[in-house]
């Protein structure tokens, strides 16, 4: 079969690219037709042809016609710049999605109010670049997406309203993991156990507070105890010692609410209710869910007396 061959307006014409576009790369050494004859005229090849539709596919990458030229002339790993590019673009398109967000977010705001507020805006441009930020460490990998936009929010606002806060929190983290290392080998359910649960309790709750207890809930599961964000060294604090706390912390609970629940039939059912209604804000916020997930072990526990169960299931509604 006789190989084919095009002057350049049929090659245009068959390849949708312009002339122009073709006299470009001509000139520039990306494709240089196969085909010169003494008078001037060139053609263009079937291997011609194969080269182009490798550079427009390229430039649909996203690759500049500088790269195309290099990889074409050098011909590395292209599989590896397609993996790249695409990471590349990937990114890029994150980007682009939360600059939507923010447009379509500053859009309704500017609607309700005939004005836009920069300083919202800007806040709204911070959040979304911390959340891909985070996307790159451990959360990135744990977190659900609204998980990881929680927790953008509850970084920035730690950074521009309560830097103090998130610098008391971290001097006191500190000094509670040097405790769990000095008595690491002790019962985390002994007295010194729950001392050091109230104190982590504590700490934790003046940082996240009401509002992120979820959050709080979630980064606690997903990346303390399941080890995902040991990649962090700020948290000064061991899988081992994980595992130590987060008993400590159990018993600090559990002694409390039992401490609470004790006083059934002793005191009046508001002020109980008052007392542990206090107790659960504290250990899961304004988060329903949560709440009953701990109900439906109270109920499934042998050692909790039965008037306690009664007593829990009749005032749920009031609890929560």
């Amino acid at each position: 079969m006789a190989k084919m061959y095009w002057q350049i307006k049929e090659f245009s014409g068959l390849t949708g690219v312009t002339v122009r576009a073709l006299h470009h790369y001509d000139h520039s050494g990306l494709l240089t037709p196969s085909i010169r004859h003494d008078n001037g005229y060139r053609k263009y090849s079937e291997t011609d042809l194969l080269k182009l539709q490798q550079i427009v596919a390229l430039k649909s990458f996203g690759f500049s016609l500088s790269k195309i030229k290099d990889l074409n002339a050098k011909k590395p790993d292209l599989i590896g710049h397609l993996q790249a590019q695409r990471n590349f673009l990937q990114e890029k398109t994150k980007l682009l999605v939360n600059t939507i967000k923010v447009l379509e977010e500053t859009i309704v705001e500017a609607n309700d109010s005939k004005s836009i507020n920069w300083e919202k805006v800007v806040a709204l441009i911070e959040v979304y670049n911390m959340t891909t930020k985070l996307e790159n460490t451990w959360a990135g990998k744990v977190l659900s997406d609204d998980e990881l936009q929680d927790y953008a929010k509850f970084e920035y606002d730690l950074k521009q309203k309560r830097p103090a806060t998130k610098a008391s929190f971290e001097k006191r983290w500190q000094s509670i993991c040097a405790q769990i290392k000095q008595h690491i080998h002790e019962d985390p359910n002994s007295d010194i156990g729950i001392e050091i649960g109230e104190k982590a309790h504590a700490a934790v709750y003046n940082l996240y507070g009401k509002k992120h207890a979820k959050l709080k809930h979630s980064i606690w599961e997903k990346g303390f105890k399941s080890g995902a964000n040991q990649a962090d060294d700020s948290t000064y604090i061991t899988p081992e010692m994980v595992q130590w706390l987060d008993s400590a912390m159990g018993a600090y609970w559990q002694n409390r609410n039992r401490n609470i629940l004790k006083k059934i039939g002793h005191v009046s059912d508001d002020i109980l209710i008052e007392e542990f209604s206090a107790s659960l804000s504290e250990m899961y916020g304004n988060e329903i869910k949560l709440k009953h997930e701990l109900f439906e072990i109270i109920f499934k526990l042998d050692d909790i007396p039965k008037k306690t169960k009664q007593w829990v299931k009749k005032h749920m509604n009031s609890l929560v």
